[in-house]
């Protein structure tokens, strides 16, 4: 008889810090005999594509397939708690273990899960940790991914999100690789990349959180050279939102 494995997931078209933390924690729990895969579901943010391409890194499984295979299967999910963004076909009551840095949350309805919600500049930090504390050497591939997701999510360390904790998991895991010196600009650039279908990329990164009983609507797109954007294409966006604000979000 097979062991069911536990899914290692973020939420949906994954953003690099979701990615790389679903990709290192699997590798993790992996390296300390526990049956895991990590999975993506959805399109991977633009970032993600360019250090899997670029770093020559295999990509994770697709969590659609997988899931065919393993519907009842325990779940670990990060850099995320709220149930809205759950990927398709997954009850909270399958989610066994959660890692996020979000304060605005709905870690109440996840009753079977234990929880780290701490509140740093990226969940990479909080997998890094992990990996420092078990004294086990991440792969390559893990160092990348924890590494890039972290300079993403603090903005290069200039976000005010960012912490010390920050700080010190990416200086450790610049001690195990090197990288190149370009590393960090090719990154943003990558993420700068808007093309056509803005509204694409705009819903791809869409969550939905509930304050004081409100459901508030976040879009978020992170590049340089925002004011040229908004010069060129200010009512397109504008014509996004409307058009989002009479469907079912509200």
């Amino acid at each position: 008889m097979s062991i069911q494995k536990t899914l290692i997931i973020s939420y949906p078209n994954p953003d690099l810090d979701g990615y790389a933390c679903s990709f290192a924690y699997a590798e993790l729990l992996n390296k300390t005999n526990k049956n895991a895969v990590g999975v993506a579901f959805g399109t991977p943010y633009v970032e993600v594509q360019y250090v899997l391409n670029n770093f020559e890194i295999n990509p994770l499984a697709s969590g659609e397939d997988i899931l065919l295979k393993n519907k009842n299967c325990s779940v670990i999910f990060l850099d995320e708690s709220s149930v809205s963004h759950l990927p398709p076909n997954i009850s909270p009551d399958q989610v066994v273990e959660i890692i996020d840095h979000h304060m605005a949350n709905e870690e109440e309805k996840f009753v079977n899960a234990k929880k780290q919600i701490e509140a740093v500049g990226s969940c990479a930090t909080l997998v890094a940790e992990r990996f420092a504390q078990s004294g086990l050497r991440p792969s390559r591939e893990a160092v990348i991914l924890l590494y890039g997701a972290i300079v993403s999510s603090t903005v290069n360390f200039k976000n005010k999100v960012t912490t010390e904790r920050d700080k010190v998991m990416a200086d450790w895991l610049l001690t195990l690789i090197d990288l190149p010196d370009d590393f960090v600009k090719n990154l943003f650039l990558s993420k700068s990349a808007v093309g056509d279908d803005l509204e694409q990329i705009l819903y791809s990164d869409m969550k939905v959180v509930e304050l004081a009983r409100v459901k508030v609507c976040i879009f978020q797109l992170e590049i340089s050279g925002v004011e040229k954007l908004l010069e060129n294409r200010k009512d397109e966006i504008m014509s996004i939102l409307k058009k989002n604000q009479e469907r079912a979000c509200f």
